[in-house]
């Protein structure tokens, strides 16, 4: 085999190993995001099923048994929205979720999830007064990659008269 041939044969082999490399490279970039984009996935689903728990709850804790005729003034003050003392996943009102942090085992992950509640007008604000309606907002930490998923939604509050 000449000097020639020899050196051809090198740059092959060196072009052949570069391509397999990046392919390789290319191929496990593609399989990370695509767990990254399960995890989200995931997350997002969870983020939604605590919605659809927090629909079936009372609005607030002077809701769970009875209607109080004053609304909303009895409804809990802005600063005390949170669980009470002792009381522990799944809760019985909406604002029990307000500064919920938890670690969820959802399709076999584990994603750190933090609740926040607040009064809201109708476009979502924040109000430093009671109101009927609460936004309900869930941050919710992909494992994976350590970004957030947020879901959120206003609850209002509707009583019915006979």
């Amino acid at each position: 085999m000449s000097s020639s041939e020899i050196i051809i044969l090198i740059l092959t082999i060196v072009v052949f190993m570069a391509t397999t490399v990046n392919y390789n490279h290319i191929m496990l970039s593609k399989s990370q995001n695509l767990w990254a984009t399960i995890e989200n996935s995931n997350g997002l689903a969870l983020g939604q099923y605590l919605l659809d728990v927090v629909w079936t709850r009372a609005y607030d804790k002077n809701t769970v048994n009875s209607i109080p005729s004053n609304i909303p003034g009895a409804f809990t003050k802005p600063n005390s929205l949170g669980a009470e003392n002792g009381e522990t996943f799944p809760f019985n009102d909406i604002d029990d979720f307000n500064n919920w942090k938890t670690v969820f085992r959802f399709a076999n992950t584990d994603f750190k999830v933090s609740g926040r509640v607040f009064y809201s007008n109708l476009n979502g604000d924040s109000l430093s007064s009671k109101s009927e309606q609460k936004m309900v907002i869930f941050k919710i930490e992909n494992p994976l990659d350590g970004s957030f998923i947020k879901t959120q939604k206003l609850f209002s509050f509707i009583s019915g008269t006979n």
